[in-house]
C-alpha cells in the first residue's frame, strides 16, 4: 500500500508537469489569438475600408462610410466599424478576421483561428486545469 506522502507527492510531481506542458502548449495559439486581435482593432481605428459591398447596396454616405473601387465602379469598400454599424444583420454572422484576411494583406497568420480570445484561453485553463484536478481525484481514491 502506497503512504500518503508517496501519494501527494507523485500527484504534485505529475501536476506541476501538466500544468507546464499544457501551458507550454496553448502560449502560442493564445499568442497568435490576441495578436490577431490587435491587428483588427489597428486596423479599425485606422479607419481602413477592408470588407468590399455592392456599391448598389451600399448604405451610409460615399466617402464617409464606403468608398468606391478605382478599378471595379461596381464594388465599394466598408471599414470595419461602419460595417458592424450600418450591417447589424449581416456583421454577426461574418468572419471579420477572414474578410479582412483575404481582402488585405496581412502579416499575422488568421487561419486555424479557434474563436475569440476568451473562448481560446477559457479552453486551454479548462486543459492546464483539468489534468491536475483529474490527477487529484485519483490520488484521493488511492489513498483511502
Amino acid at each position: 500500500m502506497l503512504t500518503t506522502r508517496t501519494v501527494l507527492l507523485v500527484t504534485a510531481a505529475v501536476s506541476l508537469a501538466w500544468v507546464a506542458t499544457g501551458s507550454l502548449y496553448f502560449m502560442a495559439d493564445l499568442k497568435a489569438d490576441f495578436a490577431v486581435q490587435r491587428h483588427l482593432a489597428r486596423i479599425e481605428q485606422a479607419h481602413a475600408f477592408v470588407i468590399p459591398i455592392d456599391c448598389a447596396h451600399a448604405r451610409g454616405l460615399e466617402t464617409r462610410e464606403f468608398r468606391r473601387d478605382q478599378a471595379d465602379v461596381d464594388r465599394c469598400w466598408v471599414d470595419i466599424r461602419n460595417f458592424r454599424r450600418l450591417y447589424p444583420e449581416v456583421a454577426a454572422a461574418t468572419d471579420v478576421a477572414a474578410t479582412v484576411h483575404f481582402n488585405v494583406p496581412s502579416e499575422l497568420p488568421i487561419e486555424e483561428q479557434g474563436g475569440t480570445p476568451i473562448e481560446v484561453f477559457t479552453k486551454a485553463a479548462a486543459v492546464v486545469i483539468g489534468g491536475p484536478v483529474l490527477t487529484i481525484l485519483v490520488a484521493l481514491s488511492c489513498v483511502s
